[in-house]
């Protein structure tokens, strides 16, 4: 993995601690294949062209805190969230897949 995604992702892994390691580590993950996915798409190879990617990206402490605010609802509704994350990283992401 390349080290600007890397630390991308402890960014936004930072920023998730209200949250389960369980459901931090699945959130990480998620967003994690979205951005491995899109730089694959785009034909990225280098860490230069990876850090362009990124900044392209909401900022990890924003994309943090929408992710954790979508959270706090009961786990009864653990499948609107899911969806509602998924929507927030493929935004975040710049919907591109």
């Amino acid at each position: 993995m390349s080290r600007a995604l890397e630390a991308y992702l402890a960014q936004v892994g930072s920023g998730l601690k209200s949250l389960t390691g369980r459901r931090r580590i699945a959130l990480i993950r998620e967003l994690e294949a979205h951005m491995l996915d899109e730089a694959e798409a785009r034909g990225i190879g280098s860490e230069s062209a990876m850090s362009a990617m990124l900044s392209e990206k909401e900022h990890p402490s924003l994309l943090a805190e929408e992710l954790a605010a979508g959270e706090g609802q009961d786990a009864n509704h653990r499948g609107g969230t899911a969806l509602a994350a998924g929507m927030i990283i493929g935004l975040a992401t710049g919907g591109h897949l």
